[in-house]
């Protein structure tokens, strides 16, 4: 009897004795950082999420749920949390790497996933469709500027309209009107034009309409002038 008195005494010392050292090392959150390289308006996200989940004490937050609360944002593509003794939480975020901006909704991933967030000062072509989806869109974006890359050209915009007709816009400033199908071959019609009127060099083309079984009509800048080819 006497020696399980004695072990329950022992446990309960035990017990009062981790109780103690957890209490100790529970100490209140003084500090929290974070780490990311993050946009102005994606940090301030990120202050407004903490104060609505503000954790107390180091070893009673629960970091699990912290993680989970940052993550829906949507925008991230990692969040760590982890405790810095005595009194730190650190949190390490990562954004999504984003390939497009889509419309005025948010960007699109390498995998054309949508994912919202302020706006990025990063340098992405504006894909803004009204028919096609986001995934199918980056899909016929990297089609066309294969095609475009040949001759050393990017494509700073693509757009499509509610009749499904694709206009493009160079980084050089030339927009090609596409139509609705036939993509690809209009791609490369566009592009063996627009390599004829820049070898000729004598008025800058500012617009070219693909829309035609064969040929394409052309507005030059100066001065202003539609002609078919």
């Amino acid at each position: 009897m006497l020696s399980k008195l004695s072990a329950v005494v022992a446990a309960l010392g035990l017990a009062a004795v981790a109780a103690w050292i957890y209490v100790s090392l529970d100490r209140p959150v003084r500090s929290v950082e974070v780490v990311g390289a993050l946009a102005p308006a994606e940090a301030a996200q990120v202050r407004r999420r903490l104060s609505e989940l503000k954790p107390g004490r180091l070893l009673s937050t629960d970091l699990g749920e912290l993680r989970e609360h940052l993550m829906a944002l949507s925008w991230p593509r990692l969040v760590q949390v982890r405790r810095i003794w005595p009194d730190t939480i650190s949190i390490r975020i990562e954004r999504q790497l984003v390939v497009a901006k889509w419309g005025g909704e948010g960007y699109l991933t390498a995998g054309g996933e949508l994912v919202g967030g302020p706006d990025r000062a990063v340098s992405v072509p504006l894909l803004d469709c009204e028919v096609t989806a986001p995934s199918k869109a980056l899909e016929v974006y990297r089609h066309l500027q294969d095609i475009a890359a040949r001759d050393g050209l990017e494509i700073r915009s693509l757009a499509e309209n509610a009749l499904g007709e694709w206009q493009l816009e160079l980084a050089n400033g030339v927009y090609a009107q596409l139509g609705a199908d036939a993509l690809r071959s209009r791609m490369e019609r566009f592009m063996e034009v627009h390599r004829h009127l820049a070898q000729e060099g004598e008025r800058a083309v500012r617009y070219l309409d693909l829309r035609y079984a064969n040929g394409a009509a052309v507005r030059f800048g100066e001065p202003e002038l539609l002609a078919s080819r």
